[in-house]
């Protein structure tokens, strides 16, 4: 916020909010499939374990995607109903954090739980919270506001999602 006007962090807060209902479904199948998960991994049946983690995967998807598709098509209504023509200019950050809806489709944490790492968690998230800030900072004075939301798509796709994916392939004993 300090590097920016205060109308162009307006236009930024308002439309960087996330799709809806994402934190729902991802926290719900995870609070359903850890316990299950776990057990697997204890029992050495990785395999079940990888199953069931890439059928929540699939069923989150089903729903999310073609949500973040269809509030991409519909930004543009969607935000003048909740801010009103003055904020028109938040359809581009919104659209730019549906971008990411991908990457949530799965809670990694929970495979990363069941399989007894929860150290790994707390290292990817300190060290996605560091880069996302020097790289926030570098791009909102080069790009301005939009930079802060470039940095976080960044981070989540270019650190976040591919550790967890090494991670997890290991984890799970699969390329």
């Amino acid at each position: 916020s300090s590097m920016c006007t205060s109308d162009e962090f307006a236009v930024y807060v308002n439309g960087a909010f996330e799709m809806p209902l994402v934190g729902i479904i991802t926290a719900s199948i995870a609070a359903v499939i850890i316990a299950d998960m776990r057990k697997m991994f204890m029992q050495g049946d990785k395999a079940a374990a990888l199953q069931l983690f890439n059928k929540a995967a699939v069923k989150s998807a089903t729903i999310m995607i073609p949500t973040a598709a269809f509030l991409f098509v519909c930004a543009e209504p969607l935000i003048k109903l909740l801010y009103s023509d003055k904020y028109i200019d938040s359809i581009v950050p919104f659209r730019l954090y549906l971008c990411m809806a991908p990457a949530r489709i799965v809670f990694f944490g929970t495979a990363l739980m069941a399989m007894g790492k929860t150290n790994v968690i707390l290292r990817r998230v300190v060290i996605a919270l560091v880069m996302n800030l020097m790289l926030s900072i570098l791009f909102v004075y080069w790009f301005g506001y939009i930079g802060a939301i470039i940095a976080t798509i960044t981070v989540t796709y270019l650190w976040s999602t591919c550790f967890n994916v090494v991670i997890l392939s290991k984890g799970f004993g699969c390329g």
